[in-house]
This record gives C-alpha cells, structure tokens and sequence, in this order.
C-alpha cells in the first residue's frame, strides 16, 4: 500500500497560502494608493500666530468676530501634499453647556495685520463658510466649549499654493468679545497629509 504525506500551508488566512495572501494585500494597497485612499504619511500642527490673533471690534451686527492666521510657511513636507485633513480646534469659553452657541468660519480674502484691523474694520472675507463645525462637550464650567472647524479643502489649497494664505473670520453668537482675549493663544490648525498627488 502507497501512504503519501501531504504537508498543508497554514501561514495564510484559511488555508490561504502566505506568499497568495502577500499578493493579494499588494494588489489592495496598489489600489488604495491609485484611488486616493492612501493612509497619510505626516502631520503638522501649528497655533495661531501671536499678533495675528484677534477680536475684532464690535460692528453692530450682534455677532462676535476673531480674525485667525496660521504660519504655513515652514511647512515644506505639506506642500505638493494631499491634504487628508485639517481642522482648527479651539476650547472657547462660554459656550453654552447645550451647544446651541452658533458659529461660522469664513476665509478672509485680504492681507490683514492687528495694527489694520485697530483702525478698524475687518478683513474682506468669501461670501461662503469656508468651514463646517462641531462643539464637543466638555467641563464648560472650567473650560468652555471645545469647537472644532473642518478646513481641508481651504487649507489643501493654501498648501498648494492655489490661494493666498489671508487667515480666517470666525464669527460666533452669543459670546462676549472680551471673554475670548484671554483664549486667543489657544486654537491650533491640525493637518494630516499622504503622498504626492
């Protein structure tokens, strides 16, 4: 009687051979990477400029207004980058603990300085929010409200060099100016960037 011993592969997924797994992995990322959805390969974070932080004075129109600006000059690995993501978070004091406090983030449309905007005025901005925006609760006792404004599309075409890097407007109902003086060191611009495109 012939008795032939047959050795399985068991190094792959169901009996999948290790070296077919291999290639098909390959082949997935190969696509991930030729559809867009490359895993990013970096990040930065930087915080609003000191001096190119402000409240701006009060307009008559109800609303609160802070003038932001990040320095994206030093960021040499962002450019020809894929932006993946880009936000500003920033812990605002009162918010109201229901989050109903309204905001809006618009790109500013100007060159602009904090001596400019003291003789007064605002800087231009686009006529539509540049951003969209969620409060995350927290102790708003101690802390406010944590607001966080999603930028990819703008802050992927400062990095590209498709548009001049003028800063930001935020407008928000309902919170004193003099409150938000104390807390304009705090907002930070996060991006996540992949490869070249």
């Amino acid at each position: 009687m012939n008795t032939t011993t047959r050795s399985e592969n068991t190094t792959g997924v169901n009996g999948m051979p290790g070296l077919v797994l291999g290639l098909v992995l390959g082949l997935v990322l190969g696509l991930m990477v030729l559809a867009g959805v490359a895993a990013p390969v970096g990040a930065a974070v930087l915080k609003a400029v000191p001096g190119r932080a402000v409240v701006l004075p009060v307009d008559g129109s109800g609303v609160t207004k802070v003038a932001l600006w990040f320095d994206l000059s030093g960021l040499a690995a962002v450019r020809n980058r894929v932006v993946d993501e880009a936000f500003v978070e920033w812990t605002v004091p009162g918010v109201d603990p229901e989050g109903y406090t309204e905001f809006a983030a618009y790109a500013a449309s100007e060159t602009w300085t904090a001596a400019s905007l003291a003789r007064g005025g605002a800087p231009k901005v686009d006529a539509e929010p540049a951003a969209t925006w969620d409060i995350a609760p927290r102790d708003y006792a101690r802390n406010g409200g944590y607001v966080r404004f999603y930028l990819r599309d703008l802050v992927g075409r400062w990095a590209a060099g498709e548009r001049g890097n003028d800063g930001l407007v935020v407008e928000m109902a309902d919170l004193p100016g003099a409150a938000l003086g104390a807390k304009l060191a705090e907002p930070r611009l996060v991006i996540h960037y992949g490869s070249g495109d």
